[in-house]
């Protein structure tokens, strides 16, 4: 059974996981100021992302080789040039991203494909390209010929050996469920997402733990936002300044607090209730004594808007003033694995710890 088909398959793939690992690593080298302190969890939670692509990018390969892992010399080639086109393509970008992020600040995704395709700019610039990062070329063709010269040897493993028909049917069979699981990721209730990623070492190392092959294939076929200016920063500043630093409390100046006496900051996020529900805000009795307790010890927003159609939506409104734009939610847009600000990050500058309570199921949107 070690020496059978299936363990062919999974050696094969463990190969591409590999490269995409030691890719990570690379990263992370060429682009240490920006990820100073990464946690081990960091690239251990990136092999989750990583087998998620591989299991969805390489079903082509996958698919011929559960038709007949014992091919003759000419299928034996098409499924070589297959997996190893897939290596070229998918490598291609994750050797661009090793540099191309000090520019973009993002794993690259779809819209980086617009980019390459419009205009002639990509076909005059590369011979610019290789000569000042040659370093990638070398790195991309290294790669290439490290996953082919591993997919040669492991093909000894597999032998052609007389099996029964149980055997041939059990072992497609665990191929299968294996390839799934790794392909939503787990057995989690929803898929993997991008943002899941932020669960191995918070929002700014989330391009670390994501591959680029990851958020290129999650972003395909996502609306993007059209870009639109109403007036220059200066003016925009002027009217409403994007930071603000509050010292003026009742107790005492913010950062005159130590630590250990600065006071939790509790957000409680009412989804689908309206200002009539609360005695407070409506008059009358109302629904929501505790809470009517509450407000009148906090700051309550008073101004009920809509700020969303869906929890997915509400969230990051309340949270990081980012509004409903566009019909996909940002959550699971390409904009989000982009650096954003939000109530999190900017008391997690002043040494607060974060956590999230949901009353609802997990992935219920």
């Amino acid at each position: 059974m070690l020496r059978g088909p299936l363990t062919v398959l999974v050696l094969r793939l463990g190969a591409v996981t590999l490269v995409y690992t030691l890719l990570r690593l690379l990263f992370w080298a060429l682009n240490s100021m920006a990820f100073p302190d990464p946690s081990f969890w960091a690239f251990v939670g990136g092999v989750r992302f990583d087998l998620s692509a591989i299991a969805w990018l390489y079903l082509p390969w996958i698919v011929l080789f559960l038709i007949n892992p014992y091919p003759n010399k000419l299928f034996g080639r098409i499924q070589f040039w297959v997996f190893m086109t897939i290596n070229a393509i998918t490598l291609f970008f994750q050797c661009v991203d090793l540099e191309f992020y000090k520019f973009s600040l993002k794993r690259s995704t779809a819209d980086f494909l617009n980019m390459m395709v419009s205009g002639g700019d990509t076909i005059n610039l590369a011979p610019a390209f290789l000569r000042d990062y040659w370093y990638i070329a070398l790195i991309y063709v290294g790669c290439l010929t490290l996953i082919g010269w591993i997919y040669e040897r492991v093909g000894h493993i597999g032998e052609p050996v007389e099996r029964k028909a149980f055997q041939q049917i059990s072992w497609r069979i665990l191929a299968v469920v294996l390839v799934g699981l790794a392909s939503r990721g787990g057995l989690q209730l929803m898929p993997l997402q991008v943002l899941d990623g932020a669960k191995y070492g918070g929002a700014s190392y989330l391009p670390l733990v994501l591959n680029t092959p990851f958020t290129m294939m999650t972003s395909l076929g996502k609306p993007t936002l059209e870009e639109r200016v109403y007036m220059d920063q200066a003016e925009a500043d002027a009217l409403w300044p994007v930071m603000h630093q509050y010292k003026d409390l009742p107790y005492a100046p913010f950062d005159s607090v130590s630590t250990i006496q600065r006071p939790n900051v509790v957000v409680i996020i009412l989804e689908s209730f309206s200002a009539v529900y609360s005695g407070r805000l409506g008059g009358g009795e109302g629904y929501i004594p505790f809470l009517d307790s509450l407000m009148g010890q906090s700051l309550n927003m008073t101004n009920a808007y809509a700020n969303g159609r869906r929890s997915v939506d509400g969230i990051p409104a309340v949270l990081a003033s980012m509004p409903e734009w566009m019909d996909e939610a940002f959550l699971t847009s390409p904009y989000a694995s982009l650096p954003f600000t939000s109530i999190a990050s900017v008391l997690g500058k002043e040494g607060y710890s974060t956590s999230f309570y949901h009353g609802g199921r997990n992935g219920i949107t």
